[in-house]
């Protein structure tokens, strides 16, 4: 269908890999910490095509109009198998209560007997799309491509990305690697994405990697998380090991909770970060043993502190067909550990902070 209409593409988080990321008409995530170009094409859209969609306050940047979407402006077709999504939190123009696969094959049939595919490759809007990409990746460049140490985690997903297989099922847990991987490790095929989207509880996508490997042992599987999540369910390397699940286990290692200090010092103040990085009573900073807590629990593991290192630390975890865990040692400090804001996300400051709320509003997407 997007093809025949020349039709843009976004995904919410639980919508990642419906459609393959290197298809020209991918426009990239959109929302809070969306994309550029996916936040471009939604806010411009004249209608748009929600298949699924639950509209959640991330996805949709807070529902401030202008930001990520412009409805009712934009006119929306809503697809759910679940009527009370319909209209939720948006009105509709169009509301269908159907399977997505029947809907979308029997409006595409519909489309067909009224007209051709359009040549999109000509239009004002794919060139529009075209040149929000490459903005995109440019704003992405610094991070990628930073000399310093500790690494960034874009680093490694860069790395990580290009060793691993096309079909490849990468699961995420809650916090900055979430985020991440949504917007900067692309994936190309329908359940190759497993996130916990809803509730966002933090150490999912350990335990969950090894349930997608017992699920579909064919398939690569590769956990990306934080060494805060780490902490949570760590353990669960001890099920791995027992079980001989050969799953890739990626330690976003920054020292700490680096999502929630981020948002302490943004929101805050620079002088109001609390325990959220990793420190002895004295000031000193220290960093989780992953890769040594993994050996201790019967899997295989290694530290890298070069980017250059983990794509033949993935290719050693592969080949290995154990259960791997790679340590992945990453900045902590900004603005080496800052996330992209495109959107909005109306966290909470509290109005008694006066300007500095002001300041957080007004700086808000792009």
């Amino acid at each position: 269908m997007a093809e025949f209409l020349g039709a843009p593409v976004t995904t919410s988080f639980m919508g990642k890999g419906s459609f393959p990321e290197d298809h020209d008409l991918f426009a990239c995530a959109c929302g809070d910490l969306g994309s550029i170009p996916g936040n471009a094409m939604t806010r411009s859209a004249d209608v748009l095509l929600a298949i699924g969609c639950r509209f959640s306050d991330r996805i949709t940047s807070s529902y401030l109009p202008g930001v990520t979407f412009d409805i009712p402006k934009t006119k929306l077709i809503q697809v759910d198998l679940d009527g009370f999504e319909i209209g939720k939190n948006y009105p509709v123009e169009v509301g269908i209560v159907g399977d997505a696969k029947a809907v979308l094959s029997g409006i595409l049939a519909g489309l067909k007997e009224k007209g051709k595919p359009r040549d999109y490759k000509n239009s004002a809007q794919f060139k529009e799309l075209l040149e929000r990409k490459m903005e995109w990746e440019e704003f992405l460049r610094p991070l990628r491509t930073a000399n310093v140490q500790p690494m960034t985690a874009s680093q490694v997903l860069v790395e990580a990305r290009k060793a691993l297989p096309r079909d490849t099922i990468v699961v995420t847990d809650s916090s900055n690697p979430q985020n991440q991987v949504f917007n900067e490790f692309p994936v190309y095929g329908p359940r190759q994405h497993i996130t916990p989207g809803g509730m966002s509880g933090i150490g999912f996508a350990l335990p969950a990697a090894i349930g997608a490997k017992l699920g579909k042992p064919e398939a690569p599987v590769c956990a990306v998380f934080g060494d805060g999540a780490f902490l949570q369910t760590g353990t669960e390397l001890a099920t791995a090991a027992m079980l001989g699940t050969a799953v890739v286990f990626l330690v976003i290692n920054n020292g700490g909770w680096g999502a929630i200090r981020n948002l302490q010092l943004n929101m805050f103040g620079e002088d109001r970060e609390i325990i959220t990085q990793f420190k002895t009573p004295d000031g000193e900073p220290w960093m989780a043993d992953a890769a040594g807590v993994a050996k201790s629990l019967g899997c295989e593991a290694e530290r890298v502190t070069d980017p250059a290192e983990i794509g033949p630390a993935i290719q050693r975890a592969l080949a290995s067909g154990k259960p791997y865990l790679i340590d992945a040692i990453c900045a902590i400090e900004r603005p080496y550990s800052n996330m992209h804001v495109t959107g909005w996300w109306d966290i909470t400051v509290p109005a008694y902070l006066g300007d500095l709320r002001a300041k957080y509003v007004k700086g808000r997407g792009f």
